[in-house]
């Protein structure tokens, strides 16, 4: 629940984005020390695709001498596994952001109850606030509010996250005014604010928390499911490709062996050694008789 300085141009949701509602991270004293980032580099295995080295097959038992297949059901898993590939790259990227996400609800939570509990033992840290409007996120599916805080002279918005009901937002009429926990002495801004109401709220009414942390298991059992997949679909066309291979390697030895044959059966002239028609007995060339050999 940031103050009224930053975020973006709504609110209600944790690290601002598209919705707003966020806050600057680390200016805050209370909770984490560490300052807020907005992303994360996100290393991914490598995706290994369907290759083959085109040499010639000498033994269909050695797999570093296979050539592919070209039937169009090779084809069709050589694809597959392309897609299936892609597919677990998605799914990573997806899970890694809900991580990230999950993670920040977490810290924020535990920030801004610091802040709430700081500012009910000293009220110093106190000041009241206007309700101004309601607002529904249709990501989280769960409504929020923008209050203008007052020190007499200046005035600075904010903003809650989106943690309300449709009922529940109904009970903070605009116009009335609520009770904020700031973490400054002073109202300025780069005050950070959370109205006190807050306090010991349970993070599973978060409806950013509660969005990612179903993403992360719905994308979780995809990825199981797309390995599963994945495997079963290279275990089959590898099998493909060995049999192709034994398949090859045996019609390659039954021409070996029919042009062995061939050459046994050959027919040549006695005298000049010209090869002649199998069923010659004299050669056209000296007319001299044919032998076998």
């Amino acid at each position: 629940m940031p103050s009224g300085f930053g975020g973006g141009s709504s609110g209600g949701s944790h690290g601002g984005g598209h919705f707003g509602g966020s806050h600057n991270r680390g200016r805050s004293s209370w909770g984490s020390n560490q300052p807020y980032r907005n992303g994360s580099r996100v290393n991914v295995t490598p995706i290994f695709f369907w290759g083959g080295l085109n040499r010639r097959v000498n033994n269909p038992d050695s797999s570093d001498s296979y050539t592919q297949p070209t039937s169009f059901g090779y084809k069709l898993l050589s694809l597959l596994s392309v897609i299936l590939g892609l597919a677990l790259f998605a799914c990573i990227v997806v899970g890694m952001i809900s991580i990230i996400n999950i993670s920040t609800c977490k810290q924020d939570y535990s920030m801004y109850q610091n802040m709430c509990k700081h500012a009910m033992d000293d009220e110093r840290f106190c000041i009241q606030a206007e309700v101004v409007s309601h607002n529904y996120n249709p990501k989280y599916k769960k409504w929020y509010f923008n209050y203008q805080m007052t020190d007499g002279t200046e005035s600075y918005m904010g903003y809650t996250f989106c943690v309300y009901t449709e009922q529940e937002i109904k009970e903070f009429e605009i116009g009335s005014t609520i009770d904020v926990a700031m973490d400054t002495l002073f109202l300025n801004a780069t005050t950070d604010s959370v109205p006190l109401d807050y306090y010991q709220m349970d993070i599973n009414r978060d409806g950013q928390y509660v969005y990612y942390k179903q993403l992360l298991t719905i994308f979780g059992i995809l990825v199981v499911v797309d390995i599963a997949a994945l495997i079963t679909v290279n275990v089959f066309a590898s099998k493909m490709v060995k049999k192709y291979n034994e398949n090859k390697f045996n019609t390659d030895l039954d021409t070996n062996k029919s042009s062995e044959q061939a050459s046994d059966s050959a027919v040549y002239c006695n005298y000049c050694n010209s090869k002649l028609s199998p069923n010659a007995t004299t050669c056209p060339h000296c007319g001299a008789s044919a032998t076998k050999k």
